[in-house]
C-alpha cells in the first residue's frame, strides 16, 4: 500500500490546508500578478481600518465567496481572477496525480469524494 503522506496540515476550524501551505509562493505571486488589495471583513460598523475595503458579507460560518488567505489578510476574487487561480489548482493537481500510481485508504476516500463533485 502506498505510503500515507505525513504532512497533513488540518486547521483548528477544519479542513485540510496543504495545497495552501505548499503553494503560498504561488499563491503571493497571483495576488501581486492580479493586484489584488486586502479586506477587512467585519459587520458594518465594526471598529475600522479607514484605508482598508470594509465588507459585510453578512453571513456566519465561514465566507461564501471567492477568496485567498495571505499572509494574515483577505483577498476577495472575481469570477474571471477565480477562474484563472482554480485553473492552476486543477493542473497542479493533474501534475502530481500523473506520477501517482497508489494512495493510501485515507487518500482514496478525501481524493475520491473531491473528484465526485465535481461536474
Amino acid at each position: 500500500m502506498a505510503k500515507q503522506s505525513t504532512e497533513f496540515w488540518s486547521s483548528p476550524i477544519g479542513g485540510n490546508w496543504a495545497y495552501w501551505g505548499k503553494m503560498a509562493k504561488s499563491i503571493s505571486e497571483f495576488i501581486r500578478a492580479n493586484k489584488l488589495a486586502p479586506v477587512v471583513i467585519a459587520p458594518i460598523g465594526a471598529g475600522r481600518n479607514r484605508s482598508a475595503k470594509i465588507i459585510d458579507l453578512g453571513i456566519r460560518g465561514g465566507m461564501r465567496v471567492a477568496h485567498l488567505h495571505f499572509d494574515d489578510k483577505i483577498y476577495l476574487l472575481d469570477a474571471k481572477q477565480w477562474a484563472t487561480f482554480s485553473g492552476g489548482i486543477i493542473a497542479n493537481s493533474k501534475a502530481k496525480l500523473a506520477n501517482i500510481k497508489e494512495v493510501s485508504f485515507e487518500q482514496a476516500v478525501v481524493l475520491g469524494s473531491a473528484v465526485q463533485t465535481l461536474g
